[in-house]
């Protein structure tokens, strides 16, 4: 017996929207059988490079990064308060001084209390991914809300799978390119100044010293001077809002 799963079957046979249905349901795919292949090699091996490429795909960190975010922003635009504190404290781990140290830092924003406890969740777990938080929502009686999240990944799902190489690559991309002057062109440099809040969750950028007139540069008039606004999302990584 080669104890190959239906992921294992459904690769090799390039059962596309099967494969989409297993990934979604939290199928693994990196398992191995009994000969240490994977769902993707059996596609390579058949020749099934979209297949493979697809398997690939979902299972880049990045990737599933990004499936982790949308489910953070998605859930964060439909799940009460109150909802998301009893999920926090009783499935997520936060503790009440955890909870009550959010809520103070945002008492005017109910929508960044929700997302900072969510990205507190993943901060202190590496467990945490899409099915997982669909789960406790399941576990917590949201069941409608944990719905709309599934909704959504399924959505993601179909949109990671048809992207171009181009897009997919903009996805994953976790370094910074090297940028050579000719891709410069006639951009002129700014000041930046940072500044970040006390408890890490807040940083913001000023950009200035370039003075422009009627949307030229000119030395003698008005500065161009911007504020941009970053949020925390986990392993020094800001977003911007």
């Amino acid at each position: 017996m080669l104890r190959r799963t239906p992921l294992h079957l459904a690769a090799k046979r390039g059962a596309t929207q099967c494969i989409q249905l297993l990934l979604q349901h939290g199928a693994d795919p990196n398992i191995q059988d009994r000969q240490e292949e994977t769902p993707c090699t059996l596609a390579q091996e058949k020749g099934l490079t979209v297949i493979a490429e697809y398997l690939c795909r979902f299972n880049n960190p990045g990737v599933q990064e990004h499936f982790l975010k949308v489910a953070f922003l998605r859930l964060c635009d439909h799940i009460k308060l109150d909802d998301c504190r009893m999920l926090a404290r009783d499935h997520l781990g936060i503790g009440d001084v955890e909870i009550d140290d959010i809520d103070m830092n945002h008492q005017r924003n109910a929508w960044e209390q929700r997302f900072q406890m969510l990205s507190l969740w993943r901060s202190k777990t590496s467990e945490a991914s899409v099915k997982v938080l669909i789960g406790f929502l399941r576990a917590a009686e949201l069941v409608k809300t944990a719905e709309v999240i599934e909704q959504y990944y399924v959505e993601e799902l179909r949109k990671v799978c048809e992207m171009s190489a181009e897009e997919y690559q903009r996805l994953t991309a976790v370094d910074l390119p090297v940028i050579c002057p000719s891709a410069l062109g006639d951009m002129r440099p700014v000041k930046l100044e940072g500044y970040v809040s006390e408890n890490l969750k807040i940083l913001y950028v000023k950009a200035g010293g370039l003075r422009i007139q009627n949307g030229k540069e000119d030395g003698n008039n008005k500065k161009l001077e911007a504020v941009m606004k970053y949020r925390h999302f986990g392993d020094a990584t800001y977003e911007f809002l």
